[in-house]
């Protein structure tokens, strides 16, 4: 009897290991850890409007040899009376952001898109400095081979800036929510965290980290560090 509990318990345990092993393996092909880099270049027209190009790997794309392209057009709406960020960033010294956009999607294993933009942001002014911004957007999708879809995306951004002698620095936290027609449900989340480091009047760096939860979709899970450049005219 004992003999027999002890290969019992063996056989239990050898289970519970392939369990483990085949879990992880499981969780290691449904993950993906991405790197971002991007660039973006602004040109005002005047203190109200402007217009955005970008090019980015796409962050909607498995594969590193995914890119995104394309131009947006921004409309502020209404200017701070005194911007709480320091920033070379117009569009975060406005309570009022409009923008309307295109984008283009291509990489290997990975049927092209064009991509209409839709959004606008409110900001708000906090006390302790702090700045929060609610963009709401929606994404009209034209995705080859799988025709027409449209996506909500719901961003919660507070950021602050900071100052050490000369140093600036704007550290943010945001989350985002995304709908899709397509599968007629809240199907993605993210969340990110990183900070923006001016430099004069024409150049921002930020640098980030991102997590994405992604469902029905491979992988559906993604950590990813990123980098943008922005400079603007």
């Amino acid at each position: 009897m004992k003999l027999l509990t002890q290969r019992s318990t063996s056989r239990v345990a050898l289970l519970m290991v392939l369990c483990a092993g085949l879990s992880l393996r499981v969780i290691a092909q449904s993950s993906s850890n991405q790197f971002w880099p991007e660039i973006e270049g602004y040109y005002s027209f005047d203190p109200k409007l402007r217009l955005g190009v970008m090019a980015s790997r796409s962050t909607d794309g498995a594969s590193y040899n995914s890119i995104e392209v394309g131009p947006t057009l921004n409309f502020f709406a209404k200017r701070f009376v005194r911007p709480v960020l320091t920033t070379p960033n117009e569009a975060k010294n406005n309570s009022l952001v409009f923008g309307v956009g295109y984008r283009y999607l291509a990489g290997i294993n990975q049927a092209p898109e064009n991509r209409i933009e839709i959004d606008f942001t409110p900001q708000v002014p906090l006390p302790l400095g702090l700045q929060a911004s609610d963009r709401s957007r929606v994404d009209v999708r034209f995705i080859e081979g799988a025709g027409t879809s449209w996506r909500y995306r719901n961003r919660i951004n507070l950021q602050r800036t900071f100052t050490i002698q000369r140093f600036v620095f704007s550290p943010y936290g945001q989350g985002e929510f995304f709908y899709s027609s397509s599968s007629g449900s809240w199907n993605k989340t993210t969340y990110q965290f990183g900070a923006n480091f001016p430099f004069r009047k024409h150049f921002d760096i930020e640098l980030y980290y991102e997590h994405d939860n992604n469902i029905g979709s491979t992988p559906n899970r993604v950590n990813a560090f990123g980098i943008t450049t922005y400079i603007y005219f």
